[in-house]
């Protein structure tokens, strides 16, 4: 699964791709992804301009994908657009923003096993 990042803030920015379970391929509530945690994920630093981040080794299954992105000492942050996310981010001490990009299910497929003659 790969994120592409569009950073035009200037300045470097700490970023997170991440994914939780979305069992049946259903958007589970914000607060379960918050507090369970995204399981699979990756993140770094991203300077200005466009780059990528990649999740890799991801098991079969449905998932929701949250990306965040943020400041030095995390005075404001970007993150995908999620319903509900607004108040939780609302109490943080951080300018928040919610990107134009929805946080997507995604499912990866089992592989199928390879058929062949004897």
């Amino acid at each position: 699964m790969t994120n592409t990042i569009t950073n035009d803030s200037g300045t470097p920015l700490d970023c997170m791709t991440g994914l939780a379970p979305a069992p049946g391929g259903v958007l589970p509530p914000v607060a379960e992804v918050i507090a369970n945690g995204q399981t699979l994920g990756t993140s770094g630093r991203v300077q200005p301009g466009v780059t990528t981040q990649t999740v890799t080794e991801i098991p079969d299954g449905t998932y929701v994908v949250l990306a965040s992105c943020s400041t030095d000492g995390l005075a404001t942050m970007w993150v995908s657009d999620y319903p509900g996310i607004a108040d939780h981010l609302a109490p943080l001490p951080v300018t928040a923003y919610p990107v134009q990009q929805a946080s997507p299910v995604v499912t990866v497929p089992a592989t199928l096993p390879a058929f062949g003659s004897s």
